[in-house]
């Protein structure tokens, strides 16, 4: 009897080994690459040019279009290779993958080239995935982008290797990590970026061996309080201003007369945990937007579909800029947000708020709700937590001009682009 025993466990083990071999699939167009991202798989990418994987995503069906899924569940999607729709195109999504290898067919990166065309598309994204290895490749964007679209991207992943890749603007940030546990970098170049060389939020065990970072909008950003054990070695890493149409020597953004200083930039990105909890998402990328005057209120928006306002004062004391959150819309849900003169306006089911701002921060609150067409709901108060019924004459000037919709003054004054 334990003799058999014996003999069925090694058979079950044997055959569990056999279930885990690694498959082995040489590639060498994007229809290909897209079809063999698979769990236990070795994938030898032989491009002899430029692998354009947009065009494989843009054959895949709906039912693989996680635009507005929910960022907590995606660890309920079946392995496999998912898109979002962003601005300009399909952005590659690899959700649930363990033991993974991408490896270009020789050393030289030149010839295993994969390129996304949209600029706010990330080349490669993995999702809740362990044992990634990315090695031998170049990867980078056809034109640069703005807040989002990075070269390379790991979010809650385990124990993956990045290996003698060139990763090239116009990414966003050459790698971005996010809530992940052990990745290791090495004989990697990091060049060219609009934003940050890489951007390290919430992460263990990270390390960059032999890496070459030059030539990016800015330096290595870490976010969040759970960073530990991030370390580098024997790695070249020169930070630079970035120049060119957008950006001028002193690092301020520039278009049409108006100007943001550099230390707003980093402001925002300091504070992404913030807007995390204000907002309720988990990914913060947005743009901000002067929709006042020099000093006062200017509009946040956040990738993950709500708009929200904040009154963004410098402090001198402290030499930062300070974020005062005042109320946020969401789209999807029917919500509008406005703004006129100096006014702040949520527009949700249960009725409209006026926000009053005067001298940088919320002067008074104003709400009215339409009952029927000649009878209404009007309350006033400092805060939305001291409202008291008034007249319409009161509440009046808080709502008779002009409204102009963020989403639209979104599309016509893309002025303070942030990633």
């Amino acid at each position: 009897m334990k003799k058999l025993l014996l003999t069925l466990l090694l058979f079950a083990t044997a055959f569990s080994c056999i279930a885990q071999k690694a498959k082995n699939v040489t590639v060498s167009t994007p229809d290909e690459f897209i079809k063999a991202i698979a769990s236990n798989t070795n994938i030898t990418l032989k491009t002899n040019g430029t692998l354009a994987i947009t065009s494989a995503l843009d054959k895949l069906d709906k039912s693989r279009d996680v635009t507005n899924l929910d960022t907590e569940d995606y660890n309920k999607l079946a392995p496999g290779v998912y898109f979002s729709e962003e601005a300009d195109g399909r952005s590659i999504l690899i959700a649930n993958i363990n033991n993974l290898s991408i490896v270009g067919a020789n050393s030289n990166r030149e010839d295993n080239h994969i390129q996304a065309e949209p600029s706010y598309a990330n080349v490669l994204m993995f999702i809740n995935c362990n044992n990634i290895t990315v090695k031998n490749i170049k990867a980078g964007h056809v034109e640069r982008g703005y807040c989002v679209g990075d070269v390379l991207s790991f979010s809650n992943c385990k124990n993956s290797n990045v290996e003698n890749c060139d990763l090239y603007g116009c990414g966003v940030n050459g790698i971005s990590m996010y809530e992940t546990n052990g990745l290791k970098v090495s004989r990697t170049e990091i060049h060219d970026c609009s934003e940050n060389m890489v951007v390290i939020s919430d992460c263990q065990n990270i390390s960059f061996i032999n890496c070459y970072m030059h030539d990016c909008g800015s330096g290595i950003a870490t976010w969040g309080d759970n960073n530990s054990n991030i370390t580098y070695e024997e790695c070249e890493i020169i930070e630079r201003e970035y120049e060119d149409e957008y950006y001028g020597d002193e690092g301020y953004y520039d278009e049409e007369g108006s100007s943001m200083p550099d230390m707003l930039l980093i402001s925002v990105q300091d504070n992404a945990t913030k807007f995390r909890q204000d907002l309720g998402t988990e990914y913060i990328n947005g743009v901000v937007y002067e929709v006042f005057d020099e000093e006062a209120a200017q509009i946040l928006f956040v990738e993950a579909g709500v708009i929200a306002a904040y009154i963004v004062r410098y402090e001198p004391s402290e030499d930062t800029y300070v974020f005062d959150f005042v109320d946020k819309a969401d789209p999807e849900k029917g919500e509008r947000m406005g703004f006129a003169d100096s006014h702040i306006l949520t527009m949700k089911e249960d009725g409209v708020m006026s926000y009053e701002i005067k001298n940088d921060k919320v002067e008074s609150v104003t709400f009215l709700k339409l009952i029927s067409e000649d009878k209404a709901i009007y309350r006033h108060g400092k805060t939305k937590n001291t409202l008291k019924d008034c007249s319409k004459d009161v509440a009046k000037p808080h709502f008779d001009f002009q409204i102009i919709d963020v989403e639209e003054y979104r599309q016509e004054h893309e002025e303070y682009p942030w990633g």
